[in-house]
């Protein structure tokens, strides 16, 4: 991503919570204004406009789920049949996560459990869930190594 984008992104929203919270939620709460509202304001204004970008990031990511579930894996049961599935869950993990060498083996079995939920349930939405659920696993993970839940304290000793 260029950095022009990133700066948008993240620097911009970031320097303007960073500034509310600390220069102007003083102001506001000498005007009257209660602590929670100019929270608020502070916190969630700079990302309102965020929202639109949200909307298509997620489209974009997860329009390969409409892609590969709602369009090509019925296609393919027209010419593989059952193990259509099967098919759809190779291609996809060798065209789309291929490159992901550090943990491709611990994907491919997510890779081929999408498609069957999909073709077994004819529901391209029960693929989102499973797609999404196993993508969650690893935000949950990410986010308590950032908080640092799980981390072995040191414990002092007293000589």
């Amino acid at each position: 991503m260029p950095l022009f984008f990133q700066l948008v992104l993240f620097a911009v929203p970031g320097v303007l919570i960073y500034l509310g919270i600390h220069f102007w939620t003083p102001v506001f709460l000498k005007k009257g204004r209660s602590l929670l509202s100019t929270f608020f304001f502070f916190l969630w204004l700079p990302v309102i406009p965020l929202l639109p970008l949200a909307l298509i990031l997620f489209l974009l990511f997860e329009g390969g789920e409409i892609m590969w579930r709602g369009f090509i894996l019925p296609l393919q049961e027209g010419v593989f049949g059952e193990i259509a599935w099967l098919v759809n869950g190779l291609m996809w993990a060798w065209l789309v996560h291929a490159g992901l060498k550090w943990h491709f083996i611990g994907m491919l079995p997510g890779m081929l459990i999408a498609p069957w939920v999909a073709q077994y349930t004819g529901n391209t939405f029960a693929a989102f869930i499973v797609h999404a659920g196993g993508n969650s696993i690893l935000w949950i993970l990410l986010v308590l190594g950032a908080l640092g839940i799980g981390e072995k304290k040191e414990e002092k000793s007293i000589e």
